[in-house]
């Protein structure tokens, strides 16, 4: 049997029989070693030469669109609450709703309690998202009347949730992530932390309760005080590329009740106490919101304006659930059975135009998913299953040639040949950012186009490059 004829067969059969019956052709094949092929392979007489080519100029069309809503409950310890905006993407809003709860049911705040005040205390967890040079932010806190459940996956555009509108908080702050603090007259130096006043009455609210069944389980609580939404989105002023993104360790933030209560009703004397609720192991979810009408022209061009190009000179990736690139390679399939062509090799060269040093930083890996035939449900692709090492994503720096150059490579061989066998639709791939529900990177990237709108030649042009065989 020849080398058409074992092809012809295995190809009507599982992609597993196909790369099994593919390695044995190839043993049969390549047995001495007199003559090398185009992949440095020796192989025995030349009438049975494999005829191994190399192909990187197939048709890469890449779209940027809006990211599908993502969900953002159920990350246990920190929450984004900022704004920023960006000279590429435009205005960034995160906000985080999220419940407290009781330390212990039914607590007791001695006889006649007077709330002196309250404060939401925030620790930061890591150096904020954006300018090193900190710009003034206006924090607002809302409490909710929709109820949250724990159970309940919560996601980046949720409506459901509502608040009362009025605002506790009001309060003008300029992030000071790295300065320690001191939060009482112990002088115990405390971790970076923002402080929101809130005013008394909130706090007396639940001082009143005490002895009812509002405070009796924490159950009847998260329905008494259903919980409170953060946001800086009235936070005005800010322009290009002004403004950060803050994270916070929940787990070690809180919400606190200064007040005093009556120990000796003679004498008038009162003591000071605090009451805590804490902001850990309870329902909580970030709301995303971007504005790309404040984005540059091109982003405009491909996600604001219709119709929408095709393909483009640049594309765009953006976590929060701001932006992904849909990559399609149209005439794969058509190339791909012409010589009954065999994939030895395809890598996905992406190059970033943005630089690992700017205000805004790039992400540490991209993800690349198949596009269902819904066009929005997406599948591993099936060179994933082999490891990141192999499958590939993260980032890449070289500065060898005196320049910066900076690249993701994804390794698709078994997706090309399962498109091309038929297995797989070309329904083409979602390209975004790695952890994009909970990572606010973003990154711009070269576009499929070989050469820009201007004429010249797309250097940073995105390429597949192919080593293939025919066997044919």
């Amino acid at each position: 049997m020849n080398n058409t004829s074992m092809f012809k067969i295995l190809w009507a059969s599982s992609p597993a029989k196909f790369f099994l019956g593919l390695s044995v052709i190839t043993l049969f094949t390549l047995s001495s070693c007199n003559k090398s092929s185009i992949l440095g392979l020796e192989v025995q007489p030349e009438d049975d030469l494999i005829n191994a080519a190399f192909q990187d100029t197939l048709t890469l069309n890449t779209q940027t669109i809006k990211e599908d809503t993502l969900k953002t409950s159920g990350v246990p310890y920190t929450t984004w609450i900022g704004k920023y905006v960006d000279p590429i993407f435009g205005e960034v809003t995160v906000s985080t709703y999220t419940q407290m709860h009781m330390f212990a049911n039914n607590p007791s705040f001695g006889k006649k309690p007077i709330c002196d005040s309250v404060v939401l205390r925030l620790v930061y967890a890591t150096i904020p998202y954006g300018k090193k040079s900190r710009k003034e932010q206006l924090m607002s806190v809302y409490e909710l009347t929709t109820a949250m459940d724990i159970n309940t996956p919560y996601f980046s555009d949720n409506k459901t949730i509502l608040d009362n509108g009025i605002d506790l908080a009001n309060f003008k702050f300029t992030p000071r992530p790295t300065d320690s603090v001191y939060t009482d007259a112990t002088k115990v130096k405390r971790r970076p932390q923002l402080s929101v006043p809130l005013p008394s009455s909130f706090g007396q609210r639940i001082l009143n309760s005490e002895n009812t069944v509002n405070l009796a389980t924490n159950d009847n609580f998260i329905q008494f005080i259903k919980g409170l939404k953060i946001t800086t989105q009235n936070t005005s002023g800010l322009t290009s590329p002004d403004g950060n993104l803050l994270q916070f360790d929940m787990s070690a933030s809180s919400f606190s009740i200064y007040y005093r209560y009556t120990t000796d009703t003679i004498k008038n004397k009162d003591t000071t106490a605090m009451y805590s609720l804490s902001l850990a192991s309870v329902a909580r979810f970030m709301k995303y919101e971007h504005d790309f009408t404040k984005a540059n022209a091109d982003v405009q061009k491909q996600v604001v304006q219709q119709p929408a190009p095709v393909t483009n000179d640049i594309c765009y990736v953006q976590g929060l659930a701001g932006l992904k690139t849909r990559i399609t390679i149209p005439n794969l399939v058509t190339w791909g059975k012409k010589d009954f062509i065999a994939i030895n090799k395809g890598e996905l060269i992406i190059t970033a135009l943005s630089s690992i040093k700017d205000t805004f930083a790039m992400p540490t890996r991209l993800s690349l998913y198949g596009i269902g035939d819904d066009g929005i449900i997406n599948y591993f692709l099936p060179d994933n299953f082999d490891g990141d090492q192999y499958f590939g994503g993260d980032i890449r720096t070289d500065t060898t040639s005196g320049t910066e150059i900076t690249t993701y490579h994804f390794t698709i061989t078994r997706y090309l040949q399962q498109v091309i066998s038929g297995r797989l639709k070309n329904n083409g791939l979602y390209l975004l950012v790695n952890g994009g529900s909970n990572v606010p990177y973003r990154v711009d990237l070269g576009g499929g186009t070989p050469l820009l709108t201007n004429g010249t030649e797309n250097k940073n042009r995105m390429k597949l490059n192919v080593t293939y065989t025919k066997l044919k």
